[in-house]
Parts: structure tokens; sequence; C-alpha cells
């Protein structure tokens, strides 16, 4: 004899009614999903403190721009602008200044953080089948495992690793395989 309960043999009663009124139990049941995550927070669930961002994390993933600035170098190839070779580059280089903040492109989990002689301090964070990459981080602000909403400020743009100047390296993979950033930006400009 809960709330839950009470609300879910309601809606039965009036399915199984003579006189259905089909407008009335399709509301019925479709607000289970908004009673469900209350009867969760009711019992003390732990997945509380997540709430909503496992929402996001499931329905489509769309992509905002990480940082405003000039886009200094396409995804494909080019000449590399230290090596001075011709190289595939796997994402895009914004232009911005030493710690601009980063926001999150899209709501995910952080699956990575760390630093390299090549990428400098990066974040990896999977977004649905999506992994998204932030790449010469000046300053990292969040930790691996942690839940991030799209906009949420995860780091400051930097130099670190091996780069010609301030900048974010911004990359986007499906399936281990880097995908044009460009291409998914722009449905969402749409």
């Amino acid at each position: 004899n809960t709330s839950v309960t009470n609300y879910i043999s309601e809606g039965i009663k009036n399915t199984i009614d003579w006189n259905v009124n089909l407008a009335n139990t399709i509301d019925t049941f479709s607000d289970l999903r908004n009673i469900i995550p209350e009867a969760k927070k009711n019992l003390g669930s732990e997945e509380d403190s997540q709430a909503g961002y496992a929402d996001d994390i499931v329905s489509p993933v769309e992509f905002i721009m990480p940082v405003k600035g000039e886009i200094t170098s396409e995804f494909g190839e080019r000449v590399h602008p230290v090596f001075k070779t011709v190289k595939m580059h796997t994402g895009i280089d914004i232009d911005a200044e030493l710690g601009t903040p980063i926001k999150s492109s899209s709501s995910g989990k952080v699956k990575q953080v760390g630093e390299d002689a090549i990428n400098g301090k990066y974040i990896r964070i999977q977004s649905g089948k999506y992994d998204v990459i932030y790449i010469h981080c000046y300053k990292v602000n969040v930790e691996e495992g942690q839940l991030v909403k799209q906009g949420d400020i995860i780091g400051e743009v930097g130099d670190t690793g091996l780069t010609s100047g301030p900048h974010l390296h911004f990359e986007i993979q499906l399936e281990g395989e880097a995908v044009n950033p460009m291409e998914l930006l722009e449905k969402v400009q749409m």
C-alpha cells in the first residue's frame, strides 16, 4: 500500500473498466516515469545524487562547442605545425587564451583523465556511444568516474604537451575511430 502501487492499481482498474477512457489510461501509465524517480528519492536511493545525469547519458547525444574561438585546424589531413609533415588531424583545434574555461560538449561520464608528452593534460568523457576528448588542457577540474552535464566547466585551455601555442584540441570518437566533430556540431546548429 504505497503511492506507487496505488497509482498503478488505479491505472489497471481504469484499463479493465468497461467504460475505458483511453486518453486517461495512457496519461496514467505515461506519468509512471515521473513517479518512479520520486519513489527512489523517498526510499533514499543512492542514485539520487546523480539525478538527471543518467537520462542525459542514454538520450541521443547532442554536442555544443566546448570553447568560443576560431578553428585554426580542421579535421582531416594537414601539415603538422610542429613536425611539418602531412598527418591525419583527428579533431579540430580551437584557438583560445590560456585559462579559458572548457565546457563539456555533452553530458556523460569521465572515462579518463591523464597527461602525456604529446597530448599534455587531457580529459576523455564517454557520452552514449561517443568518446569526447579534450587535449592540451592547462587545468583539469574533473575526476575519473565523475558524471558531467553538458555545459559543466571541466577544465581550462592550455598549451601542455606538443603544441605551437594555447588552444583546445577537441576530438570525438565513435567505436575508437575519430569522426569529424563539425558534422556532429552542425546537426545541433540546424
